[in-house]
């Protein structure tokens, strides 16, 4: 654009003043000369940086992509300097997603182009969710234990909620209703047990009398929370207690039944 100047104003000089013409001129053709040995200097420099890429160079190249990943994966890389390099190798990305996944196609700087195909993270809320294969195995506990018990069991094991560095009776509570899991009471409903009112108006006797006799081993009843509290089983009519006199004579030299905790699905063990 200067040099365009100079053209101009030698141009519009009036022929009569030949001296400031002259000089123009001559200032003119010492940039041209001057933009002639910068553009062949820079040809020449060009040169040389090709020639200088020798052998050596290209080892070390090749050295630096071999090592790439282990740079990558260094714990002393941090996320903003993995993203400096990425933006080295990496031309474009082109995406396209589904519910599942995302199809990436990957452009590279030398022109290569590579595709991969990566599961969409997952949202807060779905992160925070509990495994189903663990709802699942709670389900099957509580076909044992009360929710207290299902808590020892889960955390003797190992197992870790979604939330939390272990179980605790308001977790299982939770899960419970939020997945629609049956409590234990309404399992052992649906099995026919009976409660202590309920069993002591079946047999004609007090809710005392039923209470003894369980502790005694005549009646068999499963705990269905923390609390103690428990369903009763009828059992087949032969087989059931009848208040009789002398019977309270009888228990007293009988020693008291202790029920055995369960242990089902102990074997278990989940990531």
């Amino acid at each position: 654009m200067k040099n365009f100047c100079e053209r101009l104003r030698f141009m519009n000089i009036d022929p009569r003043n030949r001296l400031v013409a002259d000089q123009l001129e001559a200032d003119w053709n010492d940039k041209l000369r001057i933009l002639a040995e910068a553009r062949q200097e820079y040809e020449q420099q060009h040169e040389l940086d090709k020639i200088k890429l020798d052998q050596q160079c290209q080892d070390k190249i090749c050295s630096l992509v071999k090592n790439f990943p282990k740079v990558w994966n260094d714990p002393a890389t941090t996320d903003q300097q993995r993203k400096r390099m990425a933006r080295l190798i990496i031309e474009d990305v082109t995406m396209e997603r589904t519910e599942e996944d995302a199809d990436l196609k990957i452009r590279l700087k030398g022109g290569a182009t590579h595709q991969m195909i990566v599961p969409i993270p997952l949202n807060a809320w779905q992160a925070k969710k509990t495994k189903p294969e663990i709802v699942e195995e709670i389900d099957k506990l509580i076909n044992h234990f009360t929710d207290q018990e299902i808590v020892d069991n889960l955390n003797r094991r190992g197992i870790k909620p979604s939330e939390g560095p272990k179980f605790t009776r308001v977790i299982i509570g939770n899960l419970r209703r939020n997945n629609n899991l049956k409590s234990r009471y309404e399992r052992l409903r649906e099995k026919g047990l009976l409660t202590v009112e309920e069993m002591a108006e079946t047999l004609n006797v007090s809710t005392c009398t039923v209470k003894i006799w369980r502790q005694y081993g005549l009646l068999k009843s499963y705990s269905y929370n923390d609390k103690g509290e428990r369903l009763f089983e009828l059992g087949p009519k032969e087989m059931r207690p009848r208040k009789s006199q002398g019977l309270t004579g009888k228990l007293s030299e009988r020693p008291k039944y202790e029920e055995l905790a369960s242990h089902a699905t102990n074997g278990v063990q989940f990531e």
